[in-house]
Protein backbone atom coordinates (compact mmCIF):
# COMPACT_ATOMS: atom_id res chain seq x y z
CA UNK A 1 0.00 0.00 0.00
CA UNK A 2 1.39 3.57 -0.92
CA UNK A 3 1.83 6.19 1.85
CA UNK A 4 3.14 9.21 -0.19
CA UNK A 5 0.92 12.67 -0.31
CA UNK A 6 -0.16 12.92 3.12
CA UNK A 7 -3.86 13.91 2.82
CA UNK A 8 -4.21 13.31 -1.25
CA UNK A 9 -7.87 12.98 -2.61
CA UNK A 10 -7.23 13.01 -6.33
CA UNK A 11 -9.19 10.80 -8.76
CA UNK A 12 -6.42 7.86 -8.59
CA UNK A 13 -6.46 7.72 -4.60
CA UNK A 14 -10.29 7.38 -4.71
CA UNK A 15 -10.19 4.82 -7.39
CA UNK A 16 -7.79 2.79 -5.46
CA UNK A 17 -9.42 3.01 -2.53
CA UNK A 18 -13.00 1.83 -4.29
CA UNK A 19 -10.88 -1.19 -5.93
CA UNK A 20 -8.32 -2.15 -4.02
CA UNK A 21 -10.09 -4.76 -1.56
CA UNK A 22 -11.27 -6.41 -4.94
CA UNK A 23 -8.03 -6.01 -6.46
CA UNK A 24 -6.08 -7.78 -3.56
CA UNK A 25 -8.46 -10.50 -2.64
CA UNK A 26 -6.73 -13.43 -3.49
CA UNK A 27 -3.20 -12.56 -2.11
CA UNK A 28 -5.44 -12.06 0.88
CA UNK A 29 -6.47 -15.33 1.01
CA UNK A 30 -3.29 -16.75 0.52
CA UNK A 31 -1.76 -14.56 3.07
CA UNK A 32 -4.66 -15.30 5.99
CA UNK A 33 -3.40 -18.15 7.67
CA UNK A 34 0.02 -16.72 7.48
CA UNK A 35 -1.17 -12.93 8.60
CA UNK A 36 -3.17 -14.79 11.60
CA UNK A 37 0.11 -16.41 12.68
CA UNK A 38 2.24 -13.65 12.94
CA UNK A 39 -0.30 -11.62 14.75
CA UNK A 40 -1.31 -13.56 16.59
CA UNK A 41 0.28 -13.05 20.41
CA UNK A 42 -0.21 -8.79 19.64
CA UNK A 43 -0.99 -7.14 22.75
CA UNK A 44 -1.08 -3.55 24.15
CA UNK A 45 -1.36 -0.58 21.57
CA UNK A 46 -0.78 -1.34 17.53
CA UNK A 47 0.29 1.49 15.37
CA UNK A 48 0.03 0.51 12.10
CA UNK A 49 1.66 2.11 8.56
CA UNK A 50 -0.34 2.33 5.72
CA UNK A 51 -3.48 0.84 6.63
CA UNK A 52 -5.02 1.23 3.42
CA UNK A 53 -8.93 -0.07 3.98
CA UNK A 54 -7.95 -2.27 7.21
CA UNK A 55 -7.41 -5.62 5.86
CA UNK A 56 -5.30 -6.27 8.94
CA UNK A 57 -7.86 -5.87 11.62
CA UNK A 58 -9.34 -8.92 11.28
CA UNK A 59 -6.13 -10.44 12.73
CA UNK A 60 -6.61 -8.34 15.85
CA UNK A 61 -9.79 -8.47 16.81
CA UNK A 62 -9.03 -9.04 20.49
CA UNK A 63 -9.74 -6.57 23.88
CA UNK A 64 -6.91 -6.26 25.14
CA UNK A 65 -5.64 -4.58 22.01
CA UNK A 66 -5.68 -0.70 20.94
CA UNK A 67 -4.72 0.07 17.00
CA UNK A 68 -3.85 3.44 15.37
CA UNK A 69 -4.00 3.86 12.22
CA UNK A 70 -1.66 5.55 9.95
CA UNK A 71 -2.91 6.84 6.24
CA UNK A 72 -2.12 9.13 3.87
CA UNK A 73 -4.83 9.14 1.86
CA UNK A 74 -8.67 10.44 2.73
CA UNK A 75 -10.65 7.54 0.62
CA UNK A 76 -8.66 4.98 2.55
CA UNK A 77 -8.90 6.32 6.02
CA UNK A 78 -12.70 6.85 5.49
CA UNK A 79 -12.91 2.67 4.77
CA UNK A 80 -10.37 1.84 7.12
CA UNK A 81 -12.22 3.36 9.93
CA UNK A 82 -15.52 1.86 9.02
CA UNK A 83 -13.73 -1.07 8.95
CA UNK A 84 -12.52 -0.40 12.23
CA UNK A 85 -16.14 0.46 13.52
CA UNK A 86 -17.59 -2.83 11.99
CA UNK A 87 -15.17 -5.28 13.81
CA UNK A 88 -15.60 -2.80 16.81
CA UNK A 89 -11.07 -2.92 17.68
CA UNK A 90 -11.10 0.24 19.98
CA UNK A 91 -8.73 3.03 18.59
CA UNK A 92 -8.25 5.30 15.59
CA UNK A 93 -7.05 6.33 12.00
CA UNK A 94 -4.79 9.21 11.76
CA UNK A 95 -3.62 11.14 9.08
CA UNK A 96 0.33 11.17 8.40
CA UNK A 97 3.53 8.96 6.21
CA UNK A 98 5.44 6.50 7.18
CA UNK A 99 8.30 9.19 7.84
CA UNK A 100 6.07 11.59 9.82
CA UNK A 101 2.99 10.31 12.02
CA UNK A 102 2.73 12.80 14.35
CA UNK A 103 2.50 10.18 16.88
CA UNK A 104 4.22 10.76 20.22
CA UNK A 105 8.02 8.94 21.14
CA UNK A 106 6.98 4.83 22.57
CA UNK A 107 3.51 5.18 22.23
CA UNK A 108 3.78 1.85 20.50
CA UNK A 109 3.56 -1.92 21.73
CA UNK A 110 3.98 -2.65 18.33
CA UNK A 111 4.49 -0.95 14.76
CA UNK A 112 3.16 -3.08 12.10
CA UNK A 113 3.90 -2.69 8.60
CA UNK A 114 2.95 -4.39 5.71
CA UNK A 115 3.57 -3.79 1.93
CA UNK A 116 3.97 -0.27 2.76
CA UNK A 117 8.43 0.02 2.85
CA UNK A 118 8.43 -1.03 -0.83
CA UNK A 119 6.54 2.73 -1.65
CA UNK A 120 7.61 5.33 0.91
CA UNK A 121 9.97 8.34 -0.63
CA UNK A 122 12.46 7.71 1.88
CA UNK A 123 12.89 4.22 3.26
CA UNK A 124 15.64 4.47 6.02
CA UNK A 125 13.34 7.50 7.37
CA UNK A 126 10.21 5.11 7.80
CA UNK A 127 12.29 3.10 9.72
CA UNK A 128 13.64 5.80 11.82
CA UNK A 129 9.96 6.68 12.77
CA UNK A 130 9.24 3.11 13.77
CA UNK A 131 11.88 3.27 15.40
CA UNK A 132 10.67 6.65 17.30
CA UNK A 133 7.43 5.40 17.83
CA UNK A 134 8.56 1.54 19.55
CA UNK A 135 8.74 1.42 23.41
CA UNK A 136 12.22 -0.11 24.77
CA UNK A 137 11.45 -3.73 23.58
CA UNK A 138 8.87 -3.10 21.33
CA UNK A 139 8.47 -5.14 17.93
CA UNK A 140 8.10 -3.76 14.44
CA UNK A 141 5.77 -6.61 12.71
CA UNK A 142 6.42 -6.53 9.03
CA UNK A 143 5.52 -8.54 5.71
CA UNK A 144 7.67 -6.79 2.52
CA UNK A 145 7.94 -7.94 -0.93
CA UNK A 146 11.40 -7.52 -2.14
CA UNK A 147 13.94 -7.42 -4.76
CA UNK A 148 14.54 -10.68 -6.53
CA UNK A 149 18.17 -11.89 -6.02
CA UNK A 150 20.43 -10.12 -8.06
CA UNK A 151 21.19 -11.95 -11.66
CA UNK A 152 17.63 -13.51 -11.61
CA UNK A 153 15.58 -13.27 -14.48
CA UNK A 154 12.95 -12.13 -12.64
CA UNK A 155 15.24 -8.98 -10.55
CA UNK A 156 16.05 -8.05 -14.48
CA UNK A 157 11.93 -8.00 -15.21
CA UNK A 158 11.68 -5.92 -11.96
CA UNK A 159 14.65 -3.42 -13.47
CA UNK A 160 13.08 -2.90 -16.92
CA UNK A 161 9.44 -2.98 -15.56
CA UNK A 162 10.18 -0.45 -12.30
CA UNK A 163 9.08 3.07 -14.14
CA UNK A 164 5.80 1.60 -15.42
CA UNK A 165 5.03 0.10 -12.53
CA UNK A 166 5.31 2.52 -9.92
CA UNK A 167 3.15 4.52 -11.96
CA UNK A 168 0.52 1.85 -12.17
CA UNK A 169 0.72 0.49 -8.48
CA UNK A 170 0.55 4.13 -6.80
CA UNK A 171 4.26 4.34 -6.03
CA UNK A 172 5.01 0.86 -5.76
CA UNK A 173 8.67 0.07 -6.42
CA UNK A 174 8.74 -3.45 -7.36
CA UNK A 175 12.75 -3.95 -7.55
CA UNK A 176 12.79 -2.36 -3.24
CA UNK A 177 15.77 -3.39 -1.56
CA UNK A 178 13.75 -3.36 1.33
CA UNK A 179 15.37 -6.06 3.10
CA UNK A 180 18.96 -4.27 3.04
CA UNK A 181 17.26 -1.27 4.88
CA UNK A 182 16.02 -3.45 7.47
CA UNK A 183 18.82 -5.21 8.15
CA UNK A 184 20.82 -2.31 8.54
CA UNK A 185 17.64 -0.53 10.70
CA UNK A 186 19.88 -1.43 14.22
CA UNK A 187 17.32 -3.16 15.51
CA UNK A 188 18.48 -5.52 18.76
CA UNK A 189 17.32 -8.64 17.25
CA UNK A 190 15.68 -9.92 13.94
CA UNK A 191 14.00 -13.05 12.63
CA UNK A 192 12.91 -13.24 9.15
CA UNK A 193 11.08 -15.98 7.15
CA UNK A 194 11.34 -15.71 3.22
CA UNK A 195 8.82 -16.57 1.02
CA UNK A 196 6.74 -16.47 -2.60
CA UNK A 197 3.26 -15.06 -2.82
CA UNK A 198 0.76 -14.76 -5.92
CA UNK A 199 1.76 -11.22 -6.91
CA UNK A 200 3.61 -11.57 -10.30
CA UNK A 201 6.35 -9.03 -10.02
CA UNK A 202 6.35 -8.73 -6.44
CA UNK A 203 6.17 -12.02 -5.62
CA UNK A 204 9.49 -12.47 -4.02
CA UNK A 205 8.57 -11.18 0.20
CA UNK A 206 9.68 -11.19 3.50
CA UNK A 207 8.37 -10.99 7.11
CA UNK A 208 9.67 -10.93 10.16
CA UNK A 209 10.00 -9.33 13.89
CA UNK A 210 12.44 -7.02 14.89
CA UNK A 211 12.88 -6.24 18.52
CA UNK A 212 13.72 -2.79 19.38
CA UNK A 213 16.49 -2.61 21.97
CA UNK A 214 16.11 -1.70 25.46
Amino acid sequence: MAIGDQGRTGFRRRAMAIMYDRMMRSYERFMNERKAALLADVRGRVVEIGVGTGANLKHLDRPDVEWVGVEPSVPMRIRAEAERVRIGISGRVVNGTAEATGLEDGIADTVLCTLVLCSVDDVEAAIREMHRLLRPGGQMIFIEHVAAAPGTWLRRFQDAASPFWRWFADGCRCNAPTLEHLEGAGFAAMELEHFRAPAGLCAPHVQGVAIKPN
